[in-house]
């Protein structure tokens, strides 16, 4: 948790695409040519855009438990304005490995397909999503994180990037919706969420 709020603290470059986008997906903008995090919080649209600077991406390794010795997490997180308050929202993928992941290992983590939501009780890999509405953090692996009721979250394409930017690797693309729980036994639906993000960064 300590990490995400991290995110928090840094200043971006903030774009708002949503008056420029010309592609709908179910009511929600989304530009194909910038990374973006688009979707709808209890029907209500969020949606962050940027070229390069207004997206972070981390990475770190820890031990976890003898069986899986490293669990991986890869990042990513978008700033924006809602009512002049700053909010943030995004993606992070977990991945239990026996070894130290490759470079060639760690790529298929973002292999395109459908994947399971993470949930911090079991050590399973899988995915999670959160929302910083400005006040509090919300997140698909909070409270009960229970994504049993229709959730899904897929991974529709994983380019490599060929960009002068040499801070990533990939450019990955898919969608998701989910059940986000701020740990104090309230929930916000996300709907019709898709994302472009950067991803194998170190």
């Amino acid at each position: 948790m300590f990490k995400r709020f991290l995110f928090f603290t840094l200043t971006f470059l903030i774009v708002s695409a949503c008056k420029k986008d010309n592609t709908v997906y179910n009511g929600v903008p989304y530009n194909q040519q910038n990374f973006s995090f688009n979707g709808r919080v209890n029907n209500q649209l969020i949606s962050y855009s940027d070229s390069t600077s207004g997206v972070v991406n981390t990475a770190s390794r820890k031990p976890a438990t003898s069986k899986n010795k490293y669990l991986e997490e890869q990042s990513s997180a978008f700033t924006g304005t809602m009512v002049g308050v700053t909010v943030n929202a995004g993606i992070n993928i977990y991945e239990y490995f026996p070894t130290a992941p490759n470079d060639t290992v760690l790529n298929t983590m973002f292999s395109t397909g459908s994947y399971q939501f993470w949930n911090p009780n079991n050590s399973a890999s899988g995915v999670e999503v959160f929302w910083y509405d400005g006040t509090k953090m919300w997140s698909s692996a909070y409270g009960k994180a229970d994504q049993s009721g229709g959730s899904f979250f897929n991974i529709t394409s994983h380019t490599s990037n060929t960009s002068s930017d040499t801070t990533y690797k990939y450019i990955t693309g898919g969608n998701t919706s989910c059940v986000l729980y701020d740990g104090l036994g309230n929930t916000m639906q996300l709907n019709y969420s898709t994302f472009k993000i950067k991803t194998i960064h170190y």
